[in-house]
């Protein structure tokens, strides 16, 4: 059975999804909707002139479509995804699936009315790392669950969050939303439970000092760990309303308590989980697919 897929927000992460673009497996990229038209000339020479290319999220929807991607700015998921579910198509939507909880109650209503698929892209459940932390869990490893820690130390916060339309509170609600998602749901994943009370705290402790810019002299999105120390960087964007460091308390529904901690200005990279049981201790340092797994159950 031919699969035809288009994508919507085509650049950045829209570009992922030209792994799906099978051939072989006769699954085919044949559409693509993007404002930008240096991302739809990439999409002509991949996947030829056949391949509809349009500024119009709508034209493309009127293409003849199994599946869609939609790789969007945050703040555009709700449109779109119920856009393509409305029409009875697939759809893989990045996270977060929306900026408010009514658009999320909204996607999943539009899913369910019209009996289309939806599926919600959270990666990191696909990793190699986190996918192996998970069946030592289940293999009882360290006992019962009790703790779950996350730490997120984001060095490259600057270059990919204060730049473009993240650093705005009403495009992106936050970048708790934006970026600690992964990590909230890999948390609750691991646990085996969901939260049933949770206490937050989050600043701008850093970015909202630097000098404002003009609105045309916004900067893109882009990643340079060389980019040293945080106040010295140029190229913000001229609104910063989102915290840049964040604190999360979760008592879960199976009495499990965790906590979650990002920050965005620190001079290195990496994500640390700590799972501990009545049995024993899980660390990870990093997320790479070789970091190393430390468990203590002695």
């Amino acid at each position: 059975m031919t699969i035809r897929i288009g994508v919507i927000g085509a650049g950045g992460r829209g570009k992922l999804a030209w792994h799906a673009h099978r051939p072989e497996d006769d699954v085919y990229i044949v559409a693509a909707a993007d404002p930008r038209e240096e991302i739809l000339g990439e999409y002509r020479n991949r996947f030829g002139e056949s391949c509809l290319v349009t500024r119009d999220y709508r034209e493309l929807l009127e293409a003849e479509l199994d599946a869609v991607f939609i790789c969007s700015p945050d703040y555009l998921h709700e449109e779109h995804a119920c856009a393509a579910l409305e029409r009875g198509l697939s759809v893989y939507l990045e996270k977060p699936m929306a900026i408010t909880t009514e658009g999320c109650d909204r996607i999943l209503e539009t899913s369910r009315r019209h009996g289309a698929t939806l599926f919600v892209g959270h990666n990191m459940r696909y990793m190699r790392l986190f996918r192996k932390m998970k069946q030592l869990i289940d293999q009882g490893c360290v006992g019962e669950v009790k703790s779950i820690w996350c730490r997120h130390f984001i060095s490259y916060g600057g270059d990919a969050y204060f730049r473009d339309w993240h650093s705005e509170r009403r495009f992106s609600n936050g970048l708790l939303l934006q970026k600690g998602v992964h990590d909230i749901d890999v948390i609750h994943w691991l646990a085996g439970g969901y939260s049933r009370n949770v206490s937050a705290f989050g600043n701008n402790a850093v970015y909202h000092r630097l000098p404002r810019r003009r609105p045309e002299e916004r900067g893109c999105a882009r990643f340079d760990r060389s980019h040293w120390p945080p106040m010295a960087q140029k190229g913000f964007s001229p609104v910063i309303d989102v915290e840049d460091q964040n604190v999360v308390i979760m008592e879960l529904e199976n009495g499990i308590l965790a906590t979650y901690m990002q920050c965005h200005f620190t001079p290195d990279a990496c994500r640390n989980y700590t799972v501990i049981g009545t049995e024993g201790r899980l660390e990870n340092y990093g997320d790479g697919p070789e970091s190393p797994i430390m468990l203590w159950n002695q």
